[in-house]
């Protein structure tokens, strides 16, 4: 339980402090050493006046205080921030540590788990009487999808987030058994050198990050952290709920449709950025595909380790048989060399063509990314899609059922099909924004050049509708030679969309995010853009849409007139045929921080509230099935904060079993952290992620040392 962690928290919180105490001598010694002693008088005299200061004001000292800073040279004041950065830097991790290892020991002892982890989760639905098909509906209709944005203003360095990674895993090694003499001095030594790498280590880039550095600075989240967590986390859920429903749920969670998955921004947020190119987007998509193929060719390279069973000890089932026969064929053109590899051992021979098929995938990602886009073009070799990979694992997984090796089916081969499920051939669904405006100017530039309407800037709301409504159902076609450069440059867009449904995977695309939303046509020109490419029209089964457009309402205006420009959009014929063609399914995007400075913290929240309620009502009225995606920012005022409250806060009624949300890389830091390295399987990890180094601040300011 919740109160069973904090009072053991509390009780053994001397631990902690004496943690943090170690680490802050270790950088008092490298202020020492590397500024100098007059800084080091600074920075304490700052310190214990401050801590002083908290306990009793005294606006003499406060004022003294104030005069020292205001008297520092710039050398002096950049050295005396940089440590105060560092050293709270140093208390968010010693606290992460120690919080890892209090539940370590909660669980070891078999005491009741906290409110919010697995375990408590899965007792919580067996004691409500919930049954196995209950809990498999409920599965199904679970989806959790963190989005990542990029804010260069906040953007570590890559360089500063590796060093910090190596100080949590090196402060971990103190808790470690004593293996062998002067371990604990040892791993002080290598504290200290981190610490004093980090202190000498530039924190800002040079230079303004440009997009491809935003694009790298995501990919090094899924590289260090996620491929592990996301199996990791399943896998621990899972385990949870088989303690209290049995084994059959094992094949629930391997059935189910992937309860995590993740968006990406960066490479595809236009929204006032110039830098953001089809050309980056096209980049950052295929640098995603080339991560992700790498990570899967690694874990295909250990289960041919793993998996050497014989022929002359078991037998594949049918199915199997064939996919190893069509994939021999498939490589028989190509694969010149080693074509007897393991001939009585099957799944190391399926895996080593499979392995063959990925990096023939990945080579055509690479073309794309050097420019040589035919490379591989004609060879029936590479994987076209994550399902013909992923349908692979499955008939192996089964086949190693059928002849009695479950355990192996449900090891390495298990974790993969999990990376598989969430990750796709695309890592991430990219989704795209752009203004609204900019999409006005284009759609009224086309339906002049379509002789459709010379009138479409001056036309009202109901005739805008009309006219992107018949356009939408008879087609329009132009030469896009004749339109403007800026027009030009919002239709290729949609051209590089349809490109990457087609090369990468249909799901690569997640939402076109709509900013600066006032109207309900805004939403039908993107449809209409869309449609210049194949995206959505007219075809023999009627209007259809394979595009996922998304309202974002920012301001408290937008917010108030929401249900009524959804409203006017649900009702209009044509736009409710093209939902009918996506299964009654649209997204609307909640901006938390604009809001939150238009109209205030507390009216923004209300106002959010009332919202989220009134959507989902009218959205059911319609009969359309809606998903609210929350535009949350790193802080408490723009709508960041413990995810696993934000998550328990929301109107009742309006999640329906799926929440999606934004947050920048650097606000997600800590959480990946937390997501990889918590051994029990706790989403309430994330809570103790955006109130980390709360408790610690307030001891050490508190003078509790």
């Amino acid at each position: 339980m919740e109160d069973t962690f904090q009072s053991y928290s509390l009780a053994n919180d001397e631990e902690l402090r004496g943690r943090v105490r170690l680490l802050g001598n270790l950088l008092g010694d490298v202020v020492r050493t590397q500024a100098g002693e007059n800084v080091y008088r600074i920075v304490e005299r700052l310190r214990k006046g401050y801590i002083q200061l908290r306990d009793e004001e005294n606006r003499d000292k406060r004022q003294r205080l104030l005069q020292l800073i205001s008297q520092l040279s710039e050398a002096e004041l950049t050295h005396t921030i940089r440590a105060f950065t560092l050293y709270f830097q140093l208390v968010n991790i010693a606290e992460e540590v120690y919080h890892h290892r209090q539940r370590r020991l909660i669980a070891a002892e078999g005491s009741e788990l906290w409110t919010g982890s697995f375990d408590h989760l899965a007792k919580l639905y067996k004691s409500r009487d919930v049954s196995l098909d209950e809990l498999a509906n409920i599965i199904s209709r679970t989806s959790y999808i963190p989005v990542f944005t990029a804010h260069p203003t906040e953007a570590k360095r890559r360089v500063i987030m590796g060093l910090l990674e190596k100080l949590y895993l090196s402060t971990r090694n103190l808790d470690r058994p004593t293996e062998y003499l002067e371990q604990q001095e040892q791993v002080e030594k290598t504290l200290s050198r981190l610490i004093q790498t980090l202190w000498k280590t530039e924190e800002m880039r040079a230079e303004r990050p440009e997009v491809r550095m935003e694009i790298a600075n995501g990919l090094y989240y899924f590289e260090h952290t996620l491929f592990h967590a996301v199996p990791e986390m399943l896998h621990r859920m899972r385990k949870a709920f088989v303690r209290q429903y049995g084994d059959e749920v094992n094949e629930l969670f391997m059935n189910s449709s992937p309860l995590i998955r993740f968006g990406s921004w960066i490479g595809g947020d236009r929204d006032g950025n110039p830098f953001v190119t089809p050309d980056v987007t096209r980049k950052a998509m295929a640098l995603q595909q080339r991560t992700v193929l790498c990570e899967y060719m690694q874990h295909i390279d250990e289960l041919i380790g793993e998996l050497t069973h014989s022929r002359i000890f078991c037998l594949p089932s049918d199915a199997f048989e064939v996919s190893l026969e069509r994939d021999e064929k498939i490589c028989a053109g190509e694969l010149l060399e080693e074509t007897k590899r393991f001939p009585v051992e099957p799944y190391r021979r399926k895996l080593y063509l499979m392995n063959f098929r990925l990096r023939a995938t990945l080579h055509q990602v690479n073309g794309r990314l050097n420019g040589t886009c035919d490379i591989g073009t004609a060879s029936a070799v590479p994987y076209t899609n994550e399902k013909l990979f992923l349908d692979d694992l499955m008939i192996m997984r089964q086949s190693l059922i059928e002849h009695g090796d479950v355990a192996a089916s449900n090891a390495g081969l298990r974790k993969l099909i999990m990376l598989v499920k969430s990750f796709g051939f695309y890592l991430a669904h990219l989704d795209i924004r752009q203004e609204s405006a900019i999409h006005s100017a284009a759609v009224s530039e086309i339906l002049t050049l379509a002789k459709v309407t010379d009138s479409y800037e001056t036309a009202s709301e109901t005739e805008r509708l009309e006219i992107l409504g018949k356009a939408l159902e008879s087609g329009i076609t132009i030469n896009p030679k004749q339109l403007s450069e800026a027009s030009r440059g919002v239709i290729e867009v949609f051209e590089v969309i349809a490109e990457l449904r087609d090369t990468v995977s249909p799901q690569s695309i997640g939402q076109y995010v709509i900013s600066m939303k006032h109207e309900a046509s805004h939403i039908m020109e993107v449809v209409l853009l869309g449609s210049l490419y194949g995206l959505a029209g007219n075809d023999e089964n009627g209007l259809f849409c394979h595009l996922e457009v998304s309202p974002l309402f920012e301001t408290i205006d937008d917010l108030e007139r929401s249900t009524k420009i959804l409203d006017l959009l649900f009702k209009d014929r044509v736009y409710a045929e093209l939902l009918k063609s996506g299964g009654h399914r649209q997204e609307v995007m909640l901006g938390y921080s604009d809001s939150a400075k238009d109209g205030g913290i507390l009216s923004s929240s209300w106002n959010l509230y009332q919202v989220q309620q009134n959507i989902v009502e009218l959205a059911d009225s319609h009969g359309v099935q809606c998903r609210l995606f929350h535009g949350r920012g790193g802080t408490i005022g723009r709508g960041g904060g413990p995810t696993r409250e934000a998550i328990t806060s929301q109107p009742a009624g309006t999640l329906r079993g799926e929440i999606k949300f934004t947050d920048s890389t650097t606000s997600t830091a800590t959480l990946i952290r937390q997501f990889s390295s918590c051994r029990w399987g706790s989403p309430d990890c994330y809570r103790q992620t955006f109130t980390s180094s709360g408790m610690c601040q307030k001891q050490i300011l508190s003078g509790r040392r």
